[in-house]
């Protein structure tokens, strides 16, 4: 009895740390996409601002 109660304590704690690790997964996921997109966002906007620069010297 006491060998299969620490089995299966042993099993639960695998599966509560799967689940933590998916997680914490997702968040990083999240996170990480969050970060990429904003940068994504900063870039366009500078290439806009170039654009826009470069349009002015090319005109005048």
């Amino acid at each position: 009895m006491g060998k299969r109660i620490a089995i299966q304590a042993t099993e639960a704690r695998g599966r509560l740390t799967e689940r933590e690790r998916e997680v914490f997964q997702r968040f990083l996921t999240g996170e990480l996409g969050d970060h990429l997109s904003a940068q994504a966002i900063t870039a366009a906007t500078l290439v806009s601002a170039l654009n826009d620069t470069m349009q002015t010297v090319r005109g005048a």
